[in-house]
């Protein structure tokens, strides 16, 4: 993965949506001009709204400036906090480097919420996690084009997260009530409620 002309070395904590957007609109002229790759990443953190429910405003703030501060790590892109619980990463990388971006962002997010704190616990089991869409800049493409693309990408994975979480939910609550009818329940059965419930969903 190269690194971006537009990095700033000396960022200590991500770039504005208007600051964001001007250095999008120089790296995708400049992409356009000498051909260079360019990738984006939009992040949207799932269930971020129940952290400011079950754990105050005071701690969601805290969790917003601990995301903004690990997407600073890469030194090969540049980070915006695009508003509310949504980032963005910019690379001038092509499509196989903002996947492996895609990646690393998942992995240290993982294992910044398996680290001993005070409201950790409490977070993992909100489920806090980051859906990630990305998109890499082709011919023809505008910064809108761009934009877009990485922000249906980033849609369809937390529409799927979401589906998948109700299906469980549902799986769950037969299971429990199984359990208080029979006596006993196996961990098998409750992967077979959940198939069956989005055989369903799908037909």
């Amino acid at each position: 993965m190269s690194s971006p002309n537009v990095h700033n070395p000396t960022l200590e904590k991500p770039l504005s949506k208007a600051e964001f957007h001007t250095e999008l609109d120089k790296a995708v002229l400049k992409a356009q001009v000498q051909g260079t790759p360019l990738s984006i990443a939009f992040i949207d953190l799932d269930r971020f709204k129940e952290v400011n429910d079950e754990l105050g405003h005071e701690v969601g703030d805290i969790v917003i400036k601990d995301v903004g501060m690990l997407l600073l790590e890469p030194d090969s892109v540049i980070a915006g906090h695009i508003g509310g619980d949504e980032f963005a990463l910019l690379s001038e990388t092509d499509e196989e480097g903002i996947q492996s971006l895609k990646e690393y962002v998942e992995k240290v997010f993982a294992g910044s919420l398996a680290e001993e704190g005070k409201h950790q616990e409490s977070l993992r089991k909100i489920g806090v996690q980051p859906s990630i869409g990305i998109a890499t800049l082709r011919s023809g493409m505008s910064t809108s084009d761009l934009l877009r693309e990485a922000d249906e990408v980033m849609y369809k994975e937390k529409k799927g997260k979401l589906k998948f979480g109700k299906r469980q939910k549902v799986a769950l609550f037969i299971a429990k009530v199984v359990l208080q009818k029979v006596g006993r329940i196996r961990l098998r059965d409750i992967g077979k409620y959940e198939r069956i419930i989005s055989h369903r969903q799908k037909t």
